[in-house]
C-alpha cells in the first residue's frame, strides 16, 4: 500500500513487542520499494486503471488521460456534402440558423 511506517506502527500495536519493530522496518521498507520499481500505481488503485478508468492522483498526470472521448467531443458536427457548389456553401454560411452551428 506504499505506506512502510504505517504498516510498522499499525503492526507493533497489534502484537504489542517492541521486539519486532526492526525485522518489520526491514520487510516493509523492501516490499515498499520493490513495489516502487515494479509497479506503477499503488496497488490499491492498479485494478481501477486496468478497467480504464484514469486515475487524478498519481505522480505524474496527463491532463488528458483524465478525460474520455466521449465527454469532450460533438457529435453534432455539420457536413458539407460533395457536391455543394461554392453559391450554395456560401448562402449557407450566411444563414441565420449556420451561426449556432459549428463552421468548418
Amino acid at each position: 500500500m506504499r505506506s512502510p511506517f504505517t504498516g510498522v506502527v499499525f503492526a507493533v500495536e497489534l502484537t504489542h513487542d517492541i521486539n519486532v519493530i526492526l525485522p518489520l522496518l526491514l520487510a516493509s521498507v523492501i516490499a515498499h520499494a520493490f513495489t516502487v520499481l515494479t509497479l506503477r500505481r499503488s496497488i490499491l488503485t492498479e485494478k481501477v486503471a486496468r478497467r480504464g478508468y484514469h486515475l487524478s492522483r498519481e505522480y505524474s498526470v496527463d491532463p488528458l488521460e483524465i478525460l474520455f472521448v466521449r465527454e469532450v467531443m460533438r457529435s453534432n458536427v455539420v457536413a458539407i456534402p460533395a457536391e455543394t457548389s461554392v453559391a450554395e456553401l456560401a448562402d449557407s454560411l450566411h444563414d441565420a440558423r449556420s451561426l449556432r452551428r459549428q463552421r468548418l
